[in-house]
């Protein structure tokens, strides 16, 4: 648990320095602002599950791949779940 509060304070950070620099980010930034790693981030590019990217070369291996922040926000915000009650 002490973790993932670290995590989140850490991506707060992030995305407070993200807003004011950048509107694309890269995989390790995107890793960073939404706290999945980047080889998840990988498998849900592959399995057509993630967030909507921006893909610049023909290659798969070797292309350059980019997020726009606005679109991270929206992905996570349509992956909400609210729970209604305790345990």
């Amino acid at each position: 648990m002490d973790a993932l509060v670290r995590q989140r304070k850490k991506s707060e950070k992030l995305k407070g320095c993200f807003s004011l620099q950048k509107e694309y980010l890269s995989v390790k930034e995107a890793s960073d602002y939404t706290g999945i790693s980047i080889p998840k981030l990988a498998r849900l590019r592959n399995e057509g599950r993630g967030c909507a990217y921006v893909r610049i070369g023909d290659s798969r291996t070797k292309a350059i791949i980019r997020y726009r922040r606005i679109d991270l926000d929206r992905w996570l915000e349509a992956n909400l779940i609210k729970t209604t009650g305790g345990l």
